[in-house]
């Protein structure tokens, strides 16, 4: 059973309400974001790129459960791909920046973040970024791999009235 985006489009608009208020909140306190235990090195380019973080629910934020939000903290445009394996649950998933709807979405009125959101369901999940990138000068990177590894929550367990 493979896992790479949100397929149910009624709850698609909700995620990204919630990440674009999250990320606009959190965004700017680096200590509220995870940066990738190993970051992408970029070649090729002059510029670099800014450091990559990831996000997963938590009580500074409203991110969904089961969710990985990823955000390369710059203004850049689409590309690199994000692909992670979740080691509590043997799934895997590929997902490009910049292919879906809400990506990039826009925290303010001039700053664009390039962003994405990843199923992943809960449980320890190794996530690599590599591939091509435009920065936010404009220069197309090639980007290395960097490797990040996030516990992401599970959605609270139904409770039934007695």
């Amino acid at each position: 059973m493979k896992r790479t985006t949100i397929r149910r489009p009624a709850v698609r608009p909700a995620i990204a309400i919630a990440a674009a208020g999250a990320l606009a909140v959190a965004a700017p306190i680096a200590a509220q974001a995870k940066p990738f235990d190993t970051p992408p090195n970029p070649v090729f380019c002059s510029g670099g790129i800014a450091a990559p973080h990831s996000y997963v629910q938590a009580d500074d934020n409203n991110l969904p459960p089961e969710l990985i939000a990823y955000v390369i903290n710059e203004r850049g445009g689409p590309g690199a791909m994000v692909s992670w394996l979740n080691l509590s649950q043997l799934e895997t998933g590929n997902l490009l920046f910049g292919t879906e709807n809400l990506e990039p979405t826009e925290l303010d009125e001039d700053f664009v973040r390039p962003i994405t959101l990843v199923e992943t369901g809960a449980g320890t999940v190794v996530s690599a970024m590599y591939g091509l990138y435009e920065n936010a000068r404009g220069e197309l990177c090639l980007l290395l791999p960097g490797v990040t590894t996030d516990q992401v929550p599970s959605a609270p367990a139904a409770q039934t009235a007695p």
